[in-house]
């Protein structure tokens, strides 16, 4: 939200549930087809989440992207581990953050499937035995689940996707994007400015 937000106030314009029918990119600038017509830019970022994949084939891209659902558990618990710092276990992928103003735990597992299965709440549950107290007294209230945009080798694309660099890809970092959102903003910024320097 901060980004939009920080594009805005910069004199971006925000098209919320706007379909992309296609994107061009012609003579150094981007058309991009929207229902009611097409919008112009000098650039253009596809970063849509778990749409990304779906989107990329629509547009004829070669890529190594796909749509992985991810699900956690929120679990409330009868002990201080609410002060437990945010975490992922590198062996299992194992991963949780407290939530301290609800007393709430969020603890998840990676899903090793497309869709996550009925026993996962069972699988997180059990995993987080192994490494943690107060998961054995901690009672289930909800899980939550939902779709991300993953890549083969789990580190994501920051990339220009066309030989003129109008059109760049910042997707695919498999559940981890919200760690490295600063990065990734810097990286697609960084890249645009020096094709624009390049090109001077």
């Amino acid at each position: 939200m901060a980004w939009l937000k920080a594009g805005q106030a910069s004199g971006g314009k925000f098209y919320e549930f706007t379909e992309v029918k296609n994107i061009y990119s012609k003579h150094g600038y981007v058309e991009v087809i929207i229902p009611s017509g097409k919008l112009t830019a000098k650039t253009v970022v596809i970063a849509a989440g778990s749409l990304t994949p779906d989107l990329l084939d629509q547009l004829k891209y070669q890529h190594s992207l796909f749509k992985k659902n991810i699900r956690l558990d929120v679990r409330k618990t009868t002990n201080s581990s609410v002060s437990h710092p945010a975490f992922i276990e590198e062996e299992t992928g194992l991963y949780g953050r407290a939530d301290i103003g609800s007393g709430l735990f969020y603890i998840g597992l990676p899903t090793n499937n497309a869709r996550s299965s009925d026993q996962h709440s069972e699988a997180i549950y059990r995993h987080g035995l192994n490494q943690f107290n107060w998961v054995e007294d901690s009672v289930l209230q909800d899980s939550l689940e939902s779709d991300d945009c993953y890549s083969d080798d789990g580190a994501g694309c920051v990339m220009a996707l066309d030989e003129d660099k109008t059109i760049y890809l910042a997707s695919g970092f498999s559940g981890g994007g919200f760690k490295i959102a600063p990065w990734v903003g810097y990286e697609t910024a960084r890249l645009i400015k020096q094709n624009e320097i390049n090109n001077e």
